[in-house]
């Protein structure tokens, strides 16, 4: 005995996956943006001043791999004074 499947619609369904991943990429990418930020502000706000130089060297930017952030502090930025 032998059974015949046939499934319609697969590539449809591939596709909307495809987008699926495409919108979930892009709003983890968002809230990875927004936390990072919010991380800067924080770490800004509490940060001791004298000249400011740590404080403005506070700052995120992408990682190297994909939906990723680094927040880094105390960076080779040249210094304003």
């Amino acid at each position: 005995m032998s059974v015949k499947v046939t499934v319609t619609g697969l590539e449809a369904l591939h596709e909307r996956w495809a987008a699926v991943k495409a919108v979930a990429r892009q709003n983890i990418q968002a809230a990875l943006d927004k936390s990072a930020e919010e991380m800067v502000s924080s770490a800004q706000a509490v940060c001791p001043v004298e000249h400011g130089e740590l404080r403005d060297s506070i700052h995120a930017h992408p990682g190297r791999k994909p939906m990723s952030v680094v927040v880094v502090a105390g960076s080779d930025r040249p210094s304003k004074h």
